[in-house]
């Protein structure tokens, strides 16, 4: 009820300032990833995950694939701790629709594209939060070869003897 520290009761008001918000959130803000592997956590993976965390992590590599994020290890509060992961329609995931709410360690998400994972904890419980990894496969398209086009980061590309161009 202390979210954000807003509430409309006088009583419930009082009692959330003076709450202690010990251990304040190890994650902060946003963090964009364009690699095509890593590791991300909500905080060092073996400590307590702070109070009122209020993170994001957008994981967008080039070219066209499927990119799975793995939670790995999860301890989380269930009703007041949420992991959400939701796929977006470009790099910036300016527009997000929701893909599924991580409840467990083992659970893997899987996009065609960019995806944005939030994780968002109460101010009164903690907990160790979770660390995630992702892999990025990139498609394999059918390139005409004999034309001289071949598979490049998902995209049939053109060498010519300036470098690559894609051609579509």
């Amino acid at each position: 009820f202390c979210r954000n520290r807003l509430t409309t009761s006088v009583l419930f008001a009082a009692l959330c300032l003076l709450a202690p918000v010990s251990g304040q959130a190890s994650c902060t803000g946003m963090q964009v990833f364009s690699s095509n592997e890593g590791q991300f956590s909500s905080g060092s993976g073996v400590s307590v995950s702070g109070n009122g965390a209020d993170c994001s992590w957008i994981i967008s590599p080039p070219g066209k694939g499927t990119l799975n994020v793995t939670f790995t290890q999860f301890d989380a509060n269930a009703g007041s701790d949420f992991v959400n992961v939701y796929s977006c329609e470009d790099k910036t995931c300016s527009t997000q629709t929701l893909i599924r709410t991580v409840l467990g360690r083992g659970e893997t998400v899987s996009s065609t594209g960019p995806v944005m994972v939030v994780f968002t904890s109460s101010f009164t419980l903690t907990s160790q939060g979770f660390v995630a990894t992702w892999i990025f496969e990139h498609f394999s398209p059918s390139c005409n070869t004999t034309s001289g086009q071949y598979p490049f980061r998902g995209e049939c590309v053109t060498c010519s003897s300036r470098g690559k161009e894609h051609s579509g």
